[in-house]
């Protein structure tokens, strides 16, 4: 199932958090970011572990746009998430 992601400005920086149904332990997350909505499916995953936040560092006006997939050590994987945007703080 597709998760969904939310991103809160923050000082220096952007703080996204998803959630997704079915989670299970040993879960791990691809992320991408990029400057905007149009550049993320082009950019490298970031491979995030453990708890399913990131926080991306830029500087106080800047937008960063991120999206999310959930992958299993099974080698599943969900669909990505919706683009989500926002300014940094």
């Amino acid at each position: 199932e597709q998760p969904t992601i939310d991103a809160r400005p923050a000082p220096g920086a952007v703080t996204f958090t998803w959630n997704y149904v079915g989670v299970e332990e040993g879960d791990f997350f691809q992320l991408r970011l990029a400057g905007s909505e149009g550049e993320v499916p082009e950019q490298a995953v970031t491979t995030v572990q453990g708890n399913p936040t990131y926080t991306a560092r830029a500087a106080a006006g800047e937008l960063v746009c991120a999206q999310v997939q959930v992958s299993r050590k099974s080698g599943l994987t969900s669909a990505r998430s919706d683009v989500r945007c926002q300014t940094a703080g």
